[in-house]
This record gives C-alpha cells, sequence and structure tokens, in this order.
C-alpha cells in the first residue's frame, strides 16, 4: 500500500514540475487584447519590419513570437510566460525580414482570436 501510495505522489510531483515547467520557461499564446504595439517599422534598405510593444498582463513576460504571411498578411502570434529570473519583461521588440512591398496588413493572432495592429 506505501508503494502505491508512494508512486502516486511521486507522478503527481512530476506533473506539477512539468506543468510548472512549461508555463514558466515555454509559455502560452497570448490573446491579442494583451498585447499593446506602439511602434511599426518598415525598413526598405534591410527589407524587414521592426515591432515595438509590450504585454499588459503585469505578471506575463515576453517569450518569443511566431510569423507567417498569408496573402499579402503578416499574422504574428506572441508567446509569453510568467514572470521568472529567466524572462523578467513584458516589452518587445521583434523583427521580421519581409519587404514593406509584400505586406498590406499585420494581424496579432492565437487560435482564437485576431486583432489587427496595421493600418
Amino acid at each position: 500500500m506505501k508503494k502505491i501510495l508512494l508512486s502516486i505522489i511521486i507522478f503527481v510531483l512530476t506533473m506539477i514540475l512539468l506543468g510548472a515547467g512549461y508555463v514558466f520557461l515555454y509559455g502560452t499564446q497570448t490573446s491579442p487584447q494583451e498585447v499593446t504595439i506602439y511602434d511599426i517599422i518598415f525598413d526598405k534598405d534591410n527589407g524587414s519590419v521592426r515591432i515595438s510593444g509590450f504585454i499588459l498582463s503585469s505578471a506575463k513576460a515576453f517569450r518569443s513570437a511566431d510569423m507567417y504571411m498569408q496573402d499579402l498578411e503578416l499574422h504574428i502570434t506572441i508567446r509569453a510566460v510568467l514572470v521568472s529570473p529567466f524572462y523578467s519583461d513584458g516589452h518587445f521588440q521583434i523583427e521580421f525580414d519581409f519587404a514593406p512591398d509584400e505586406i498590406e496588413r499585420i494581424f496579432i493572432v492565437t487560435e482564437n482570436e485576431m486583432k489587427q495592429i496595421y493600418p
């Protein structure tokens, strides 16, 4: 009986550690409503787009951004983690190598939400 109880406790603790690692290190998609963009720069010389912003939630820090193009639209997914010694700031500046002529609209997206940030 003690071995079964010990196995269950070890399993539960392992699941808690994996969940904490996911939230603190890998992160989750951030809702477009939680993101504020304050600068979009189209650099025609370098053929890139630079976007600056921050995450409004005080307990979240910027982790990374993924993007894809679809019909002259740049779709960006912002990933955030809980604030930790590894990630402590909600401000971000991301740069994508796309010619400004290739982009008509820019969106912050998740699987369920979309928010247009340009134009």
